[in-house]
């Protein structure tokens, strides 16, 4: 198969984006299948029913679809990519098959009391990491490095002494008992925090199974077979009754601590075998303190976003994977700077990833960057936010007006009402083109430019925000 054949085996054209013409999948087909924003479908052209299927971000899970000895449409997740190979994923869909079209096995399957009580609670995690990671990121691979996406990688450590008990056989109070005794092996004081979070991720886990709330109870909704799971919302969340933890974050860095910082926040690169690789994390730091975005937002950002012509940057907000706002914001001549800077800037793809990790996927694992840093600099006790809250505080203490800032943070924008006419973006674009019509969200982002620059130059060194 040439490289041609390849690149349009793996992406799916314009016309059939939702499912694309059958096709033998192999090990090729499956490594360059690629993300288009919209989850799509081939099917293979060897066994009938055996499919991948390829999540929005790049996710790529087989399954079996086919239709059973009654005539009814079934779906049956068989792994996800790479925790199980292509001849191992199409073995297993004819074993499927031939389990489906045969009355007496189908019905013995159906029947099967015992059938459920095989299901360990590690595979269904799995499970619930191919399903949910067609829409939500959290469930999502973080990358060639780590097959695990951070929610099961979470469970699996708050809970792993149940990784291979039968999940039908795991009660509430064993959750709860459980998540009260938990420690870290590090040692660290943050058990309550991993806690929470691994009871956030695995309630809608058990939901799902056992096809309650509103959310699963639909038919089609919930696991394929139903399992009869304990309803986690009666487990106490350490998290609410923590004083470490309750609250937001209200860390501002002062300028002498971004003075040490700022020389760091810059593309790093490593050569080995003649290979380089580029450390984007660092300067996408940079970008969030020019910009006030959010870490998902730097993560998302796509070069068909960024507009160099008008300097400016349509980012989307989404809530639980889905778009909840979208705004077009002015960008700095130093952030256009930075981003001309970079080494993909040159052989740019308008759908790839601004930022990315050496595979050209989203980048992750933040801590990798930040570590370093803090340990570089003797600084402690900052978070990639707090650049985000520290750069709107500069602005507000330099007299930006809230309103302007709120904007820039995403968090207000008069024009994203309802009952706003969908024009109207348009021809605020437009008066941005027109030569000195004032703009105070330009005016800021550039102000907090300068401010940057000024610190990193060692010009403001004084507690400017105390």
């Amino acid at each position: 198969m040439n490289s041609n054949t390849q690149r349009d085996a793996a992406t799916p054209t314009k016309r059939n984006r939702q499912t694309s013409e059958p096709r033998k999948i192999t090990d090729a087909l499956v490594k360059n299948a690629k993300a288009t924003g919209s989850r799509y479908e081939i099917k293979d052209g060897v066994c009938q029913g055996f499919t991948l299927r390829v999540g929005a971000s790049g996710s790529r899970t087989f399954a079996f679809m086919g239709r059973d000895a009654n005539s009814k449409t079934r779906t049956i997740t068989l792994g996800k990519y790479p925790d199980i190979s292509v001849k191992e994923a199409r073995e297993a869909a004819y074993e499927k098959r031939r389990v489906i079209k045969d009355p007496v096995k189908l019905s013995a399957l159906l029947a099967a009391p015992t059938s459920n009580s095989q299901i360990t609670f590690g595979n269904l995690i799995k499970e619930a990491e191919a399903e949910f990671g067609e829409t939500r990121k959290i469930w999502q691979q973080r990358g060639k490095r780590y097959p695990r996406s951070t929610a099961r990688q979470v469970i699996e450590c708050v809970f792993s002494a149940f990784l291979t008990e039968p999940a039908i056989n795991i009660s509430a109070e064993e959750i709860a008992l459980r998540a009260k005794r938990y420690k870290p092996k590090s040692g660290k004081p943050s058990a309550n925090g991993q806690v929470s979070r691994a009871l956030a991720y695995l309630r809608p886990v058990f939901d799902w199974a056992s096809h309650r709330t509103k959310r699963f109870e639909k038919l089609g909704a919930g696991r394929d077979e139903k399992l009869n799971l304990p309803d986690l919302a009666v487990v106490n969340d350490p998290a609410t009754t923590d004083p470490k933890i309750l609250g937001e974050r209200d860390r501002v860095l002062l300028p002498e601590e971004l003075y040490k910082i700022l020389p760091y926040l810059k593309i790093q690169s490593s050569t080995v075998d003649s290979v380089t690789t580029y450390e984007y994390r660092t300067v996408a730091l940079r970008f969030i303190l020019l910009t006030l975005c959010r870490r998902a937002e730097a993560e998302e950002v796509r070069w068909n976003n960024i507009d160099f012509k008008h300097k400016s940057w349509t980012r989307q907000v989404k809530s639980r994977g889905t778009v909840r706002a979208e705004f077009t914001h002015p960008l700095s001549d130093a952030a256009i700077e930075l981003l001309r800077s970079l080494p993909s800037y040159p052989l740019r793809n308008s759908n790839n990833f601004v930022f990315q990790n050496q595979y050209g996927g989203p980048l992750d694992n933040w801590d990798r960057a930040c570590i370093p840093i803090k340990k570089a600099t003797k600084t402690e006790d900052w978070h990639r936010h707090d650049l985000r809250r520290t750069s709107a505080t500069m602005l507000g203490l330099f007299g930006v007006q809230e309103p302007v800032v709120d904007t820039l943070l995403s968090h207000k924008n008069p024009f994203s009402k309802g009952k706003t006419s969908k024009a109207a973006r348009a021809y605020i674009q437009l008066s941005k083109q027109i030569k000195g019509l004032p703009d105070p969200l330009r005016d800021a982002v550039n102000l907090l430019a300068d401010i940057i620059a000024r610190i990193e130059s060692g010009e403001i060194l004084e507690d400017t925000f105390e």
